[in-house]
Formats: structure tokens, sequence, C-alpha cells
């Protein structure tokens, strides 16, 4: 989910949870399947004293969770991500206007990624580390950066980090990216 602040409310998309799960489910059995989501919903902040209500008002082209995502002007942008078909590199850019959400497709990520840490400077998104596939015994230490405002340029490799992480979270503060926590894999 992403502030739009133009559109005074929050756009929210994809997620994945246990919806079958029993009370304290421990075990894979008793979590039952995961379930990826595609919705597109609006939170109108905008609303006054009343209570906020969340819309649909879209759909994206396939279920998806754990990916990056950013804010960009009346838009939210998704990065790579999984769901029941394994990692992905798509990115789409879902745009919230009059009639409800519509999204288009971006240059794909070079490779499939999910579970990243992701953060925003100006008009670029950086994606770094994560996990490539499902069955991946090692995370990524790659990171990749692109330009929102002309994505047709496509996706840059930039300098890796230090250690391979997925799970991190990223902040930026004066410019700077700092990239904290998350864990490694080990075959």
């Amino acid at each position: 989910a992403v502030l739009l602040e133009q559109q005074g409310g929050i756009i929210m998309t994809g997620g994945a949870n246990f919806p079958n799960a029993k009370p304290g489910a421990k075990t894979p059995a008793e979590r039952g399947a995961k379930a990826y989501y595609s919705d597109v919903s609006f939170l109108n902040l905008g609303q006054g004293c009343t209570t906020p209500q969340t819309k649909v008002v879209g759909e994206l082209p396939a279920p998806i969770g754990y990916a990056a995502f950013a804010a960009y002007g009346n838009s939210m942008v998704i990065a790579g991500g999984c769901n029941d078909n394994g990692h992905v590199a798509t990115v789409t850019c879902t745009e919230l206007g009059a009639e409800g959400a519509s999204t288009s497709m971006w240059p794909e990520l070079p490779v499939t990624v999910a579970y990243p840490a992701f953060a925003v400077v100006g008009s670029k998104l950086y994606v770094m580390g994560g996990q490539e596939k499902t069955d991946s015994v090692t995370a990524l230490s790659r990171c990749f950066v692109l330009d929102m405002a002309v994505p047709q340029e496509g996706w840059k490799e930039i300098a890796r980090m230090p250690e391979a992480r997925m799970l991190a979270a990223a902040g930026v503060v004066n410019g700077r990216i700092f990239v904290m926590g998350g864990c490694s894999l080990h075959p």
C-alpha cells in the first residue's frame, strides 16, 4: 500500500495470507494453502469525520505478494514478487483515475526476485537483494534501479550489497539508502 497524496488516500494491492488457517495453526497442514490477491483497492482519507471506506477500483493482471513497490504521481509501481507460479520479474504500474485503476506493464527486472528491500529516491526505485527463485539456497546481493520518470529506459544494475540479504528493510536519509536487518540463506 502507498499513499497517493494527490488523490487523498491510500492505494493497495496484492498480498498473501492463509485464509483457511485454523486458529493457532502451527503446522503447514493446520495453516492450509496460501492465497495471493490481485484486487486494487483505494482508501479515501479525505472524508472528514466519517469512517474511511475501502473500495475495490481495479485488478492486477495476476495475483502478487512480497514485491517491491513505490508511489509515483497517481500511480503505484509494483516490481517482482511471487505468487502460486513462483517468483516473477514483472513490473506493473497501476494508475488511479476517475474511472478506477488501470494497469500497464513496465520493463521487467533483469531477474526474478521476491522479498527484496526497496527504496525511492526522487523518481528512482531501487530494488536490493531478495530471493531469485523459490528454491534458491542463497539470497541475492544484486541491486537494480529504475527511473520511474522514464521507465522505457529499463532497469540498470548497480553496485551489489556487501552481504546477500532478503526480507530486509530499507530507508532513505539525506538521499542515502540504508538497508537493515533481513536474513540470508545457506544450502
